[in-house]
């Protein structure tokens, strides 16, 4: 982890060169005008958190991908989550209310990208199947320290790099039962896609079998 140190003042004033310099600038035979000389500008006073893989993330997951240089990514739960009631995996909507998700796209192959991320996704799912599903259980995730919101059960391509990183996020076992839930859904409206832990491979899975859960979140 490091830090990014950069001020509303100092951005305003970055900005503001970017926008309205113009120099001259030799280029060997000639003159360029209104070249745009950028300057950034930091104030050591505020700093921003840039984060590495493996990190603890900042509601206490572990980071397993970054954007942005490391100031934006996204952070995996430490633990598998369950429901306390019925214990041990989910169904990823219960029995009664599966059907398609108008609000999901459905996915015909495991190479088909999901284009929503998995934060709306799980609110879809919420929205229409019957507490406790793999969406709920993850959305209602507080985090290690039981006071962090924004938790989610994370689409195909989310999953698939959590898989990648799970040595360093630790908690996944490596028996047959290594099934987790995506919150995408495949083109037939009773299935949706799990992955095994165990070799990586995708599968179009019935809906109302049960699956493990690990909530991601966005940072």
């Amino acid at each position: 982890m490091s830090y990014l140190s950069i001020s509303t003042k100092g951005f305003i004033q970055w900005l503001a060169l970017a926008l309205f310099c113009s120099v001259m600038v030799f280029t060997g035979s000639s003159y360029a005008h209104n070249k745009v000389v950028v300057i950034p500008l930091f104030d050591a006073g505020n700093p921003a958190l840039l984060y590495e893989v493996g990190d603890t993330g900042p509601a206490g997951g572990i980071v397993f991908h970054v954007t942005e240089g490391g100031l934006h990514g996204l952070e995996a739960a430490p633990v598998d989550q369950i429901d306390q009631s019925i214990g041990g995996a989910l169904d990823w909507c219960d029995f009664d209310s599966i059907s398609d998700i108008s609000n999901i796209a459905n996915l015909t192959t495991a190479s088909d990208a999901d284009p929503s991320k998995g934060a709306g996704n799980t609110a879809a799912i919420i929205s229409l199947c019957v507490a406790p599903t793999a969406a709920s259980v993850a959305s209602s995730y507080e985090g290690p320290t039981g006071l962090t919101t924004g938790w989610h059960l994370p689409n195909k391509e989310e999953l698939n790099l959590m898989h990648g990183k799970q040595g360093l996020i630790g908690g996944f076992t490596a028996d047959a039962s290594n099934y987790y839930w995506s919150s995408s859904e495949t083109a037939s409206s009773e299935y949706a896609w799990s992955q095994f832990f165990g070799n990586g491979n995708r599968f179009e899975d019935f809906k109302g079998n049960n699956r493990k859960v690990r909530a991601i979140r966005d940072f």
